[in-house]
């Protein structure tokens, strides 16, 4: 912001900002026992390569893309192939689904998270 122009807005990304989130191997891991992977008959390992190999698809787009936003569910049915587990679009967005929510699950706010918002809400800066 250059000096003597007023913040109008602060926009945050979901890039570990305001707040601290497992990796994606990590949340797979853990989910070991969900309904879903049980049926797959998936270790917590094999979950957590799955992560790996996701993750890793997420990492190579994001060198070659910079500008532009990756396709999520491609990223898991590419995973999934890998593995060679089941990987139609409808299968991958139900594992992405309870990936998210375990994800949100298990995020914890940065302890100046609260602080700065505060801060951004009394200044009257829209976040």
């Amino acid at each position: 912001m250059r000096k003597g122009i007023p913040a109008r807005g602060v926009l945050f990304d979901l890039g570990g900002t305001l707040v601290a989130t497992p990796s994606l191997p990590e949340t797979l891991r853990g989910l070991a026992s969900i309904a879903i992977h049980q049926e797959l008959a998936l270790s917590a390992d094999q979950l957590e390569l799955l992560g790996r190999t996701i993750q890793e698809v997420i990492s190579s787009h994001a060198s070659r893309n910079q500008n532009r936003q990756l396709h999520w569910i491609a990223a898991w049915q590419h995973g999934l192939k890998t593995l060679r587990l089941p990987h139609n679009r409808t299968f991958a967005e139900a594992l992405n689904e309870v990936h998210i929510r375990a994800m949100h699950r298990k995020s914890k706010l940065f302890p100046y998270t609260m602080t700065l918002l505060n801060l951004l809400r009394r200044k009257a800066i829209p976040v």
